[in-house]
Formats: structure tokens, sequence, C-alpha cells
């Protein structure tokens, strides 16, 4: 079957690292999801702090794996 993930948005996303110019930083920020040995990544919002992407990634579960927990971080 299908396990399908949606990724909405992000909001107010900083810069993160020590660059003195850190307060004038706009992120061109993605969001990256793993399921097992699977990867999956949003497109790149371009110098956008809070980004909305309503994207969908779709994974490949195995019958065996039906009944898993999943962990969000």
């Amino acid at each position: 079957g299908d396990f399908i993930v949606g990724i909405i948005k992000a909001r107010n996303l900083t810069h993160k690292g020590g660059s003195k110019d850190a307060k004038d930083y706009i992120p061109s920020p993605y969001c990256v999801v793993e399921f097992g040995k699977q990867t999956k990544r949003t497109t790149t919002a371009v110098k956008n702090a809070s980004p909305l992407w309503r994207e969908q990634c779709t994974f490949t579960v195995a019958p065996a794996e039906d009944h898993c927990t999943y962990t969000f971080k």
C-alpha cells in the first residue's frame, strides 16, 4: 500500500549559524521526509521564511509493515 504524508507550511524560519548578517538573512527552505530507506523532498521555497508548500510525499509500504508505529520529529 501507500503511506502519504502532507507537508503544508512552516512559519517564521530563522538563520541557523553565526553570521553577523543573520538579521538580514532570508532562508530558502525545503522539507525532507524519510520513511525507512525511502527519502522524499519538497520543492525549495526560495527566500521565504514562512513557506507554504501544500505538497504530498507518497511512500510504498510493504504488506508486512501495515501495522507499524511511526514517529514524527
